[in-house]
């Protein structure tokens, strides 16, 4: 098959000369943000798709709801590495995707990072919905891959357990945990930033 478009030696990781659509990898230092944020917002999109079109849900349902999940990560442990800087403690990103364990790490740094800034019970509240949707997610796909994959690496089926699902519930549960994920983030960002400026006077 002949393309006259591309070259054998083309290099699809090169530049091209439609700029528009050249794109930067490197447009920030804060990758943690920015690998949540293209997740977050890849998600958003195809959800929305879905939502006006009313079209393609049968298929997209497995990229959004790993888009989904694979943002819950990220940001969850984006707060483990900025809450445990703010607490001036080395503890090492966990390398897997056991969300639910994460989670709970998590909740512990919450709890002690705004321990004196009286929100503390607020986030605790908002982390019960989280929680909840979280040991679904678990349940379902408990190591990153039902969403990915038809079947686990001993051959069983994913998802045989997972017959329907509804896209607005999950659309409107995800409104809700990213809220609460970035208004962490936001907030300890916050709280490092005044007790930088607290020790540099």
């Amino acid at each position: 098959m002949k393309n006259n478009n591309l070259r054998d030696k083309d290099n699809p990781f090169d530049i091209g000369n439609d700029w528009w659509n050249n794109i930067s990898i490197k447009i920030s230092d804060e990758k943690w943000l920015i690998y949540s944020e293209a997740y977050k917002r890849s998600a958003e999109i195809l959800m929305e798709y879905v939502n006006q079109n009313r079209i393609e849900e049968n298929f997209l349902i497995y990229p959004v709801l790993f888009l989904c999940r694979h943002y819950i990560e990220l940001k969850l442990k984006q707060i483990f590495k900025e809450g445990y800087q703010y607490l001036h403690r080395k503890e090492k990103i966990p390398t897997n995707h056991k969300i639910e364990d994460l989670f709970k790490s998590v909740k512990r740094i919450v709890t002690e990072v705004f321990s004196d800034i009286n929100c503390t019970d607020e986030y605790l509240r908002e982390l019960v919905i989280m929680e909840q949707f979280i040991q679904k997610l678990v349940e379902y796909d408990p190591n990153s891959i039902s969403f990915r994959y038809p079947t686990q690496k001993n051959g069983s089926p994913t998802l045989a357990n997972l017959d329907y699902l509804n896209l607005t519930k999950i659309r409107k549960t995800m409104k809700r945990i990213i809220n609460t994920l970035e208004s962490i983030c936001e907030e300890i960002s916050l709280l490092k930033d005044q007790k930088n400026e607290y020790i540099n006077l």
